[in-house]
C-alpha cells in the first residue's frame, strides 16, 4: 500500500478518534454507523472522503482481525 493511500485511510480514522475519544477499532457497529451516517448528512465531506473514511475503517479493522478480508461493511441507509 502506497504513503498517500495510507494518509488518505488514517485522516478520516483520525478525526472519527477526535470526536468518539477513542480509536475507531474500539467502538460498537451503532457508534460506527452512526458516524458515517452524520458524515453523509453533513455538507463538509464529499464523496471522496466519505469512501475513504469507509477504506479506512475496513482496512483497521481487517489489520485488527475484527472482520474477515473478504467481508464488507454495511450500507449505510440515509433515509
Amino acid at each position: 500500500m502506497s504513503e498517500g493511500t495510507l494518509k488518505n485511510y488514517s485522516r478520516p480514522l483520525a478525526k472519527m478518534a477526535i470526536y468518539f475519544g477513542c480509536d475507531p477499532t474500539h467502538l460498537d457497529f451503532e457508534q460506527v454507523q452512526d458516524y458515517l451516517l452524520y458524515l453523509k448528512e453533513s455538507a463538509t465531506p464529499s464523496q471522496r472522503y466519505f469512501k475513504h473514511c469507509i477504506y479506512g475503517l475496513r482496512f483497521a479493522y481487517q489489520k485488527q482481525h475484527i472482520i474477515k478480508t473478504k467481508k464488507k461493511l454495511q450500507k449505510v441507509v440515509t433515509e
